[in-house]
């Protein structure tokens, strides 16, 4: 790209044979246009390709979830590439050349919490879960005050329910309900784990089989 110091003949725009110019903040420019390439993409790379657009659908659907209970200790990089980047390399498995989420892998939150244990899910009703865990308030990095929080997924619908301030560490106990119009489907996937109360941070999310 070259940038046009001195320019008589006016202001210029638009694109000429294999010239683009442009006009920017700092003056004007000219580069070449782009060559559309005709070579085809390799096996490789048409893979990378089906591994990247698994990874996004999933993630394109909890990403309101993870704007809220995502927070990297790396603040270099931007928050969603990280959580990317982390399913890419971890999250994602093969089957006959099929790719598919890790559900037992992935990561509905992260950060510097101790994460919840002993984690048990009781049927109460259709729509009504009972949840017990151990609070670990005499260990490293918990607070009695962590809110516990539930992430639901479900695969058939391809859908995601949040629900925040489920009790606090010290309680020991919870109760959740699943979305109604989820009613006729198979059980949902489900996540928990720690939100900080008194500073933004997160524990790393729980699966439960």
């Amino acid at each position: 790209m070259a940038h046009i110091i001195h320019n008589s003949i006016g202001s210029l725009s638009g694109k000429a044979g294999n010239l683009v110019f442009k006009k920017g903040k700092y003056g004007n420019y000219v580069s070449s246009a782009p060559r559309p390439t005709q070579i085809p993409a390799t096996k490789g790379q048409l893979r990378q390709r089906d591994k990247m657009k698994c990874v996004m659908h999933f993630l394109n659907a909890a990403r309101f979830i993870l704007n809220q209970t995502y927070f990297p200790i790396n603040q270099k990089k931007a928050t969603y590439h990280l959580i990317k980047s982390y399913y890419l390399k971890h999250a994602i498995s093969e089957n006959n050349e099929q790719f598919y989420i890790n559900f037992s892998k992935a990561l509905m939150s992260y950060g510097m919490i101790r994460p919840p244990a002993h984690l048990n899910i009781i049927e109460v009703d259709s729509f009504t879960r009972s949840v017990t865990w151990t609070s670990e308030t005499d260990q490293a990095l918990a607070q009695t005050n962590d809110e516990l929080f539930v992430v639901l997924y479900q695969p058939q619908l391809h859908q995601f329910y949040f629900e925040p301030n489920l009790a606090f560490r010290k309680d020991e106990q919870a109760h959740f309900k699943i979305p109604e119009v989820w009613q006729g489907t198979s059980p949902p996937l489900t996540w928990f784990g720690y939100l900080g109360t008194e500073e933004e941070t997160a524990s790393m999310s729980v699966f439960v089989e």
